[in-house]
């Protein structure tokens, strides 16, 4: 990995964000990228090959990148294809060495390597816990197996493929952590949301399939909610300042009715958070746009990835239309591989807002409903 990415003692990276490391991807693929197929030149594309691939394997050379196993990659790669690629992945190295930083995945990695430099097969840890793995990358894993001594019970894994809203899908026993043949359970009951809410919530997963870190399918069936409650509602609003009174009538219900009440107000986008916000503002709603809310402003505004992890006793999924959800710039140029899976996110992070309700939830649509929403 040092030879790749030409570290010396005296390397201190910085982490490269997602925007400037589409920014190097596309300039590296722009220069070195040859003839290679758009979908092949992609940012999505490269990033995932460099991690899932090039990482994964500690892969330091092209004859080596050449005779890689691409085990999981949707869309094949010729030897002259593969030459291409490296080119770039030689380019963006030296990009990122010249401004002195590192992909998240690469950082991880590289950490890796010191801790195996000086604990050899010790590790650092008897075992270790986890939380959240189907978002994690490849450094993760790297990393998490670096300082795990190998023993019994070294690693507890809980993941849950149907909230992989970041990433892509990877198989555990190419980090070395076999999992095969060790004690699994899934669980099968939701505490948090009502038998209604829940419905609603994994009908938004159906018609794709859904494969976890072991590659086996991971089905819901028998997943189920102990609470009762009220069915969602689906609100249709002609325009943005329609759906905003909308919205701001139901939380004013709400706030007068109960004491107990946190409202999660949750969109797609940035923008689109800082716009509600604005609009409920000045229909007189205090909202926060942090992730906390409290007895004076028990709503809070936030993006569905930021909720992940929180719940309210009601929430809005805000503008679940056609034009909103999925957002489709993010599958625009992709090969039919990962346009699928970018296309899974999307359904995921909804599926990930619209469990985020204890109680109540109502799903606000601006014009045609999107694809994603139960029938």
């Amino acid at each position: 990995m040092a030879a790749v990415l030409n570290i010396d003692a005296d390397f201190v990276p910085r982490g490269l964000d997602g925007v400037e490391e589409k920014r190097q991807w596309q300039e590296a693929a722009e220069l070195k990228g040859g003839s290679l197929p758009r979908e092949k030149s992609h940012p999505t594309f490269l990033a995932q090959e460099y991690s899932a691939v090039i990482l994964t394997q500690g892969i330091t050379d092209e004859k080596t990148y050449l005779r890689a196993r691409r085990t999981g990659r949707g869309t094949p790669l010729t030897r002259a294809e593969r030459k291409a690629v490296w080119a770039i992945v030689e380019y963006f190295h030296a990009a990122c060495a010249s401004i002195g930083k590192l992909t998240y995945a690469a950082a991880a990695v590289v950490a890796a390597h010191i801790v195996e430099h000086r604990t050899g097969t010790e590790g650092m840890f008897d075992h270790v816990l986890i939380d959240e793995a189907q978002d994690f990358h490849a450094g993760h894993w790297k990393f998490l197996r670096a300082v795990a001594k190998h023993g019994p019970n070294d690693i507890f894994i809980a993941e849950d493929s149907h909230q992989r809203i970041y990433g892509q899908r990877l198989v555990l026993r190419d980090y070395g952590i076999e999992t095969r043949g060790r004690a699994t359970r899934k669980l099968r009951v939701n505490y948090r949301t009502t038998r209604q809410n829940l419905g609603y919530a994994t009908a938004i997963l159906e018609g794709t399939e859904w494969i976890d870190s072991e590659e086996d399918i991971d089905d819901l069936h028998g997943y189920r909610s102990v609470r009762q409650g009220p069915a969602p509602v689906v609100l249709s609003s002609a325009s943005k300042a329609e759906e905003a009174e909308a919205l701001a009538a139901h939380i004013r219900d709400w706030t007068s009715g109960e004491e107990d009440v946190s409202i999660g107000v949750l969109t797609r986008t940035n923008p689109r958070k800082d716009e509600i916000a604005t609009q409920l503002g000045e229909l007189g709603v205090a909202v926060s746009t942090g992730r906390r809310t409290s007895r004076e402003r028990p709503v809070a505004v936030m993006t569905m990835h930021n909720a992940k992890g929180l719940e309210f006793t009601h929430v809005i999924l805000l503008d679940v239309s056609r034009e909103a959800l999925p957002q489709r710039y993010l599958m625009k140029g992709l090969a039919p591989a990962e346009a699928d899976e970018a296309l899974q996110r999307e359904r995921a992070l909804l599926y990930v807002a619209a469990s985020r309700a204890r109680d109540v939830l109502v799903v606000s649509v601006v014009g045609e409903a999107s694809e994603l929403l139960p029938g």
